[in-house]
């Protein structure tokens, strides 16, 4: 009889035990898949800025839309409000190793067959990040070594490119795999290497591809100083001058950067490429293919009166083709900006631009002139 006792005092009390047992982890499984939930939503996050302004063309030349390698080729006294980039992103943290992007970029010149606006996919990428200590790798439509971090210290984007950027020789973006680290614990000096398609931001169309390479060396919060390598791997040249030859037409970039920072005081900062081109232009009269050589330098100043107003200076030298024989072809660019800043998100900031062109052949030409209001903003 004491055992029958005892089986039902037990059975009372495992039934007690499983019930309370699971009350309990039903109330931990439902805190967690509401913890989980909040770190979902925590993980995600959207962002997006844009910058436009009302535009003058104080000053062009007749000819101003025949002349190679100038900037602003629209015409005199044209005039208008426009946005020059919209970008929308989202941000995902996967896990504590993965994380990934996607952007979308609008801007003045990507229209539709109706031209209105036309956005399309600046990134699209996932990084692994310490896939080793130290190195992340990235897969996907990303970011360049090549004008990237010169782009991230000019922070004046908004007003005008960085000189490689302005003339167009390089992508921002490339579809490819990048390893990105440090190579010393302190992180003074760092490397950055891509592999990718060449094609920028659109599909791949042939079998050639890039190769990007940048040393970075950062001693301090205050100095930035690089060298960048850029190989582009392009379909060879058939010879009209000699049958069934083929000729290289590969292109290599070579870029030098500095900039000095001293916080709320001012910053300084150089910028030197050279972009070689190997047969290039063709000499009809000698039945030859030559290489053609571009070099340019960028220096650039930023005096910050307080956290709300700086003054932007800039002067870009670019020459074409270093060759003697093509004298008369040099470009200058004068930058004179003032940024307002009213709140942290938001700027204003006229801007003059001067684009000045060297004498050819005797003949001078107007230079290129134009005023902006510009209007940057974050608006998520």
């Amino acid at each position: 009889m004491l055992i029958f006792k005892f089986l039902y005092f037990a059975k009372g009390k495992m039934r007690y035990i499983i019930k309370t047992s699971l009350i309990v982890f039903g109330a931990f499984f439902f805190a967690l898949e509401i913890s989980f939930s909040q770190e979902v939503l925590e993980r995600g996050r959207f962002s997006g800025f844009m910058f436009g302004d009302y535009y003058y063309n104080i000053l062009r030349d007749n000819n101003i839309a025949s002349l190679p390698f100038a900037n602003f080729k629209d015409q005199q006294d044209q005039n208008g409000f426009e946005f020059r980039r919209i970008y929308f992103t989202y941000d995902y943290q996967i896990s504590a190793k993965f994380n990934s992007r996607l952007r979308f970029e609008i801007e003045n010149f990507s229209l539709t067959n109706n031209s209105k606006f036309a956005p399309f996919v600046k990134d699209a990428y996932l990084q692994w990040k310490d896939i080793f200590e130290g190195s992340n790798l990235t897969f996907g439509i990303q970011p360049t070594p090549t004008f990237d971090i010169s782009e991230y210290v000019w922070e004046n984007r908004h007003l005008e490119m960085t000189i490689i950027d302005l003339y167009g020789f390089m992508s921002s973006r490339d579809f490819g795999i990048s390893l990105k680290g440090k190579i010393d614990g302190d992180g003074i000096f760092n490397y950055w290497i891509l592999f990718g398609n060449g094609a920028g931001v659109k599909p791949e169309y042939d079998r050639y591809k890039n190769i990007y390479g940048n040393l970075l060396f950062k001693p301090s919060e205050n100095i930035w100083a690089y060298v960048n390598y850029h190989h582009k791997f392009l379909k060879p040249l058939s010879n009209s001058f000699i049958n069934g030859e083929k000729l290289s037409t590969d292109e290599d970039l070579l870029s030098l950067f500095f900039a000095y920072y001293l916080k709320d005081k001012f910053k300084v900062g150089f910028e030197g490429f050279s972009n070689f081109l190997r047969n290039n232009i063709k000499d009809t009269v000698n039945a030859t293919y030559k290489n053609r050589q571009m070099i340019g330098i960028s220096l650039f100043g930023i005096y910050y009166f307080s956290p709300k107003y700086n003054i932007v200076a800039r002067f870009d030298y670019f020459d074409p083709n270093v060759k003697p024989e093509s004298e008369g072809d040099r470009r200058f660019l004068y930058l004179l900006g003032f940024n307002y800043k009213p709140i942290d998100k938001v700027y204003i900031s006229p801007v003059l631009l001067i684009e000045a062109f060297e004498k050819q052949n005797g003949k001078s030409f107007k230079p290129s002139v134009t005023a902006r209001i510009v209007f940057f903003y974050i608006f998520l």
